[in-house]
């Protein structure tokens, strides 16, 4: 079997891509040191590295002052925590009994790998939304993120689980929609873990969908 696919130069090509992004941003106005330490972490080829750079990066450079920088540098670094977490991950399905013995086709085992990542992440969330009391802050706000949730566990095909993935991001990519959501109820500090967790969560599924993509191109190219 011809499986040639290196995450770490798919991660390190996000990475440089993603800086770029941020420098053309003008909504963020970066320091000649700072865009010093970012091109040089675009240096670093494991996906550990990078992680760990980005976080001495953010402990540098990032105070709460720069609101928009800091919350900007926060999802950075959870983005490349995750493809950390599943670099390790990968390595270890790849060097798996289930993946060296078992005959189904190199995509549909690359689906098992995502399938198995997102069932993990939305288990987790539905327990966040529990364990916050959700409910209680907003009835309606909390089945619909439970009825994405439930959908996309009990979904079996990975395109319908994306299908409601995409249906997550778009219903929590404007935080004020959030924000107004839960205004008035329950106590603030809960409610701003929550859109944290929220916000990483979201986070996750958007690094997870470039994943996915730029592996399935790597193996059509294959």
């Amino acid at each position: 079997m011809n499986f040639n696919i290196d995450i770490n130069k798919i991660i390190s090509d996000f990475y440089k891509r993603d800086v770029k992004g941020l420098f053309l941003n003008k909504q963020f106005k970066l320091s000649t040191n700072q865009k010093k330490d970012l091109i040089l972490i675009s240096k670093s080829y494991d996906s550990k590295d990078i992680f760990n750079e980005l976080n001495n990066f953010f402990n540098k450079h990032i105070s709460g002052n720069n609101y928009e920088l800091c919350l900007m540098m926060t999802l950075i670094t959870q983005r490349y925590n995750y493809f950390y977490q599943t670099e390790i991950e990968w390595n270890k399905f790849f060097q798996s009994k289930v993946f060296l013995e078992n005959s189904e086709d190199l995509k549909e085992k690359i689906f098992i790998f995502f399938e198995k990542q997102i069932d993990i992440y939305s288990v987790n969330y539905l327990n966040i939304i529990n364990g916050f009391n959700v409910n209680q802050w907003n009835t309606t706000f909390y089945k619909k993120l439970k009825s994405i949730f439930d959908g996309i566990v009990s979904n079996r095909l990975i395109d319908e689980k994306i299908k409601k993935i995409d249906e997550f991001i778009d219903l929590v990519k404007n935080t004020k929609y959030i924000y107004s959501s839960l205004e008035g109820i329950g106590v603030e500090i809960e409610k701003q873990k929550f859109l944290s967790n929220t916000n990483e969560i979201k986070i996750i599924f958007q690094s997870m969908k470039d994943l996915l993509d730029r592996v399935l191109r790597k193996i059509e190219l294959n």
